[in-house]
């Protein structure tokens, strides 16, 4: 998408409940703000309730939530029935298994390393990108996979418990397959995808958590509340937006770096989390090579 486009997009009316509100850029870092500073109040939610519960719960709320902008916002439901296998796949493998993942992964890691790999994401999306919409790879992006990888590497040989690891990459890989699916919706608008994406996940986990008697009596209310608007009402929504104003390239860039980024800051100054001295290395060859598979021209 040129700039021009990008210009044209966020200063008309595109049905979006921000497009008076926020030029073309600002939807990224407002994603990357949600996605990296309430990153810690999963690793809160986690602590007091099962990770399944988690999962449902958020899934649930942020469902609510989503419907409740869509009648703040007079904004009419986007549905296609014939579409109904791009909607399973947007909430069950898209957000209801990555969510079961990384709910399992708060619970047993800092949030500061759970917030950090997630920002892999990135480079699954460009995969993506390459084995089903033919897309090229530049010697950039090629270098920026190489860099991330070896950091992730890295970061697991520093110490860092491996199945954690390996349950936060597979949720890396099921959240970047949102732009798949979000790609192939690219006719419904952001807000209706948001409320789509949630429903359908909360449809598999509640029922999913009950039957498995895992759902509290009293859960943590507010911590679900505050985390399931910023973070996945909000930050799911203006990602999307994003990626209709800027492509996937800009979006990824701003949002999963500086998420990356903010997701650190808030582990250490909310909950005391640190890096050992390797990780650091491995964090900032893994940002770099974020940044560099968006950012590098194809």
């Amino acid at each position: 998408m040129s700039k021009s486009d990008s210009h044209r997009l966020a200063t008309s009316s595109s049905g979006s409940p921000f497009s008076f509100h926020l030029p073309a850029l600002g939807f990224a870092f407002l994603a990357a703000f949600s996605f990296g500073v309430f990153n810690p109040l999963a690793k809160v939610i986690t602590g007091q309730v099962h990770w399944l519960a988690y999962a449902a719960l958020v899934s649930a709320v942020s469902a609510v939530l989503a419907f409740l902008a869509l009648a703040a916002f007079s904004t009419r439901l986007s549905f296609q029935p014939a579409r109904w296998k791009d909607y399973l796949g947007l909430g069950l493998v898209g957000l209801a298994l990555p969510m079961l993942l990384t709910g399992l992964a708060f619970s047993l890691a800092p949030s500061i390393h759970v917030g950090l790999l997630l920002r892999l994401e990135a480079f699954f999306a460009v995969l993506y990108g390459v084995f089903f919409f033919r897309e090229k790879l530049s010697k950039g992006q090629l270098a920026g996979i190489a860099l991330g990888c070896g950091g992730a590497l890295l970061f697991a040989l520093g110490g860092f418990d491996l199945f954690s690891g390996i349950v936060i990459l597979a949720a890396s890989a099921l959240f970047g397959s949102y732009l798949f699916f979000s790609k192939r919706l690219e006719r419904h608008d952001a807000l209706s995808l948001v409320v789509i994406r949630f429903a359908v996940a909360a449809a598999w986990l509640l029922p999913l958590a009950f039957l498995a008697g895992v759902m509290p009596a009293n859960p943590p209310w507010l911590e679900i509340g505050v985390l399931s608007f910023f973070t996945f009402v909000v930050g799911t929504l203006a990602y999307t937006e994003s990626v209709q104003f800027n492509g996937v390239w800009l979006t990824g860039a701003v949002t999963q770096f500086f998420a990356g980024v903010l997701s650190i800051a808030a582990g250490w100054f909310w909950l005391g989390e640190r890096f050992a001295p390797i990780e650091w290395v491995a964090t900032g060859l893994i940002l770099a090579g974020g940044l560099a598979v968006v950012w590098a021209k194809r």
